[in-house]
């Protein structure tokens, strides 16, 4: 998507987003390969985003359905993708068809992943309001983690994130521009639902799981859409 909009010497301004993808703090992810399966979770959110932003074919909805499902069913975030990938199609303004077709794959994914499930007899989700400051802090501790990995600097740079992405979202919506920049505020929402959801289920193990490494990739996203929507932003400010 980048490419799309930022030609020639344009493209130079893509060199940081790479020292951000490859940060040493997801470094569990790296030494231990079973966590190969977060990757792929990632690379099939993102294949189905774009896809349902610029591929706009029924070959494009396809392999978007195909990378949805491996997303989910490589890492149970991955399920995100399917009301995450709702509002890339009515934001994009897609046929109709297509959103009654990804709807009808989500429950047919969503029925394959839960089938033979069984509730665990101990649960850690935390709902209750009383608890509703610290899933906050939690939230901020995950979106900062990959910037930093001590508690009290994460959570501030979790909070200055998540403010330039409301301020982001505010100032996009107004200026209609919105569906032009759909793809990277869909991988903003993904992110973001998924640290609503691990704060939900991790937070009763304490605010320093927020930190642990191997769920740093999925918030990785959120610096580098910030910096790219900050990009075309500053474009737009120069033309």
């Amino acid at each position: 998507g980048f490419k799309r909009e930022h030609d020639g010497l344009g493209i130079l301004y893509f060199i940081p987003v790479p020292f951000i993808l490859f940060t040493l703090c997801q470094y569990v992810n790296y030494l231990w390969g079973f966590e190969d399966c977060v990757y792929f979770c990632i690379f099939g959110t993102l294949a189905a985003l774009y896809l349902l932003t610029y591929a706009k074919t029924r070959a494009g909805l396809l392999f978007a359905v195909l990378s949805g499902a491996m997303a989910s069913f490589s890492f149970f975030s991955g399920l995100l993708v399917w009301p995450v990938g709702v509002f890339a199609i009515l934001v994009s303004r897609r046929k109709r068809f297509d959103l009654f077709a990804w709807v009808a794959c989500a429950l047919m994914v969503g029925f394959g992943y839960f089938w033979g499930w069984t509730k665990p007899d101990v649960t850690s989700i935390t709902l209750d309001l009383d608890h509703l400051p610290g899933l906050l802090l939690y939230i901020c501790a995950i979106v900062g983690a990959p910037l930093n990995m001590d508690l009290t600097p994460a959570i501030g740079i979790g909070f200055i994130m998540l403010t330039i992405a409301a301020i982001a979202a505010y100032v996009t919506v107004k200026n209609g521009s919105l569906e032009k920049n759909i793809f990277y505020f869909s991988a903003l929402m993904f992110s973001f639902c998924f640290s609503v959801m691990n704060a939900i289920g991790r937070y009763a193990w304490g605010l320093d799981n927020a930190l642990m490494s191997r769920y740093t990739p999925f918030n990785l996203l959120v610096p580098i859409t910030l910096y790219l929507i900050l990009l075309d932003f500053l474009s737009k400010k120069t033309d």
